[in-house]
């Protein structure tokens, strides 16, 4: 499973404040280039959101009393992505193999693909250019293919596109993949990561449990 859309989130007040705080760390990250792009072939920024009101907010709006057990809410992170670029070929984090997305705003058009280790590292000759580590939590970085700059005319195993802003969806973060900003405005994903460092599977598995909020 590469992907799971689990529903649709219309909180646009909290929406708001995620779009200031994500032009806000956008200014402040854009002047560290070391942090801002792994690579010279992606403008797409990254940034955790740290905030602790809104941290607060976001989870008491879309996690139910409860949620926390083995598998928690670790951290969240905002993917702000220029019109027009996208992000390499990578695998998230050091071995993280999953995480749950909000798409904050982004246009239809936009899309992630996910591709097989074969096509890219033995018929394309990838090669992960960078691969670090967070002491054991596996949730930082990503191990990036920074040799196939013209990833959107590859092959593809698997693609999401034509969400609307809003989306809940689950994505597998162990399996090669990259997105593209297709839009006329900054795309915008707000990522959820999880303790346990479950599958996407049993990510589902918990959520069908407890539920999300707010979730239509």
């Amino acid at each position: 499973m590469h992907y799971k859309i689990l529903g649709s989130l219309q909180l646009p007040n909290l929406f708001d404040h995620i779009k200031k705080e994500a032009q806000h760390l956008f200014e402040i990250n854009k002047t560290k280039p070391g942090v801002v792009a792994p690579s010279i072939q992606s403008r797409a920024h990254l940034a955790y959101l740290k905030n602790p009101s809104l941290i607060r907010t976001f989870r008491r709006s879309i996690f139910p009393l409860g949620f926390d057990d083995e598998i928690s809410v670790y951290n969240h992170q905002l993917f702000i992505t220029p019109p027009g670029d996208g992000f390499e070929i990578h695998k998230d984090g050091f071995t993280k193999k999953s995480a749950l997305n909000i798409l904050i705003q982004g246009s239809e058009f936009d899309w992630t693909r996910w591709y097989s280790d074969d096509l890219v590292e033995t018929q394309y000759g990838g090669k992960i250019t960078m691969a670090t580590p967070d002491n054991s939590t596996g949730n930082r970085y990503s191990r990036n293919i920074g040799n196939l700059p013209n990833y959107p005319e590859m092959p593809y195993t698997d693609q999401l596109t034509g969400i609307k802003s809003g989306t809940v969806y689950l994505v597998n973060t162990d399996v090669y993949h990259s997105f593209y900003n297709n839009g006329n405005d900054y795309r915008i994903v707000l990522q959820t990561n999880f303790t346990g460092n479950p599958s996407i599977e049993q990510l589902l598995l918990k959520i069908q449990k407890t539920g999300l909020l707010n979730i239509d």
